[in-house]
């Protein structure tokens, strides 16, 4: 019975302490976009942006579908 106590204890007690060691634990995440072949794209905000400006001067004519 002490023996199932103590390895309780233990448990408890490492669990405690690996969440108290990985709270102080602050990492900077990086996003990287890559293509199919493996080479860097610049990230969809950027290209939301090129394309936004680059299709400001196109959108301004009117579209009509006729059947």
């Amino acid at each position: 019975m002490k023996v199932i106590i103590l390895m309780f204890a233990m448990c408890i007690g490492s669990g405690l302490a690996l969440k108290d060691a990985l709270s102080g634990l602050n990492y900077k995440q990086e996003v990287i976009y890559i293509n199919q072949s493996g080479k860097r794209m610049p990230a969809p905000t950027a290209e939301a942006a090129e394309t936004a400006t680059a299709c400001s001067f196109v959108m301004g004519g009117k579209v009509t579908f006729s059947a």
